[in-house]
């Protein structure tokens, strides 16, 4: 994560966590804290894909 936290600006690093459904600090986060929070990100992802369909 960081090798792209150099590269990509914060607007950029925001969108490619919202598309990969990662949490803000996932990297950080204990695996079982880590889980649902990430389903709840991935239902946003899906919803945002239809939308767009």
């Amino acid at each position: 994560m960081p090798i792209y936290a150099k590269r990509l600006d914060d607007n950029e690093l925001k969108k490619m966590r919202f598309w990969y459904a990662l949490p803000e600090n996932w990297q950080e986060m204990n695996y079982r804290d880590f889980l649902p929070e990430r389903r709840k990100l991935i239902s946003k992802v899906v919803e945002e894909a239809y939308k767009k369909l």
